[in-house]
């Protein structure tokens, strides 16, 4: 990644190449979220960067429920929050991060909370969405060198939605957020790949499917899911 500035911003040319995930879904359901949150992340040979964006509706920014949480290790996670949940290759224990929408940090081993790790966050709102950007030090998990490529790590990204009263997440979790043995997959990579937005549309009698892909100097090869969303709001 190209250096970072932890501004909540997400302004820098590496974020223009990330891969967006999305689609996050209600918790122990196969039902799609109300608001819309995106996700992107980076690493350098130091660090894991993570940013995201949790849609609000027009005006939400007055409308957000007042964060109660606001000193180190209080329960950020219970306000309008972003949770994430790493799990690094080859280790039994899982770390959780947790943000709310002004910026006060949790952090924790599993649910041991006196666990602390040096990482830093800053969030911004604006009209349509709030804005977590994030640094994790591979340090502060134990981790002397960033990843090879190649590695996978189990990872998940939840939302707790103030406004609409739903827990979302990213990976398809039965009970609960600390699930660590349904969380996701974080692939890590040497290669600058970016997935911009997909297009799906008709083709005659076909449908089509469309994503602008950038690939830097190298070569690499992308893999997707297509998940289909019903007007029940069903994923397929």
């Amino acid at each position: 990644a190209s250096p970072i500035t932890v501004d909540g911003k997400l302004d820098e040319p590496a974020w223009d190449l990330s891969i967006v995930a999305g689609e996050m879904r209600l918790l122990s359901s196969r039902q799609a979220a109300a608001r819309a949150t995106t996700f992107s992340i980076l690493h350098d040979d130091a660090a894991l960067y993570i940013g995201v964006t949790c849609s609000i509706p027009s005006g939400g920014s007055q409308r957000l429920p007042k964060a109660k949480a606001n000193v180190h290790d209080g329960p950020a996670y219970a306000d309008e929050a972003i949770e994430c949940y790493l799990q690094p290759a080859g280790s039994s224990d899982y770390y959780h991060f947790a943000v709310n929408a002004i910026g006060t940090r949790y952090d924790g081993k599993g649910f041991d909370k006196s666990w602390n790790c040096d990482w830093a966050v800053t969030c911004t709102r604006n009209e349509k969405a709030w804005v977590a950007e994030m640094r994790i030090p591979f340090a502060g998990l134990g981790i002397e060198r960033a990843p090879t490529a190649l590695a996978d790590w189990r990872f998940n990204l939840s939302r707790n939605d103030k406004i609409n009263q739903q827990y979302h997440t990213w990976a398809d979790l039965k009970r609960g957020f600390h699930e660590p043995q349904s969380f996701g997959v974080l692939h890590f990579s040497q290669a600058t790949v970016g997935w911009g937005p997909a297009s799906l549309y008709r083709e005659g009698k076909d449908v089509a499917l469309t994503a602008p892909v950038q690939a830097g100097k190298t070569v690499a090869t992308i893999k997707g899911e297509l998940r289909i969303r019903s007007a029940a709001g069903d994923f397929f």
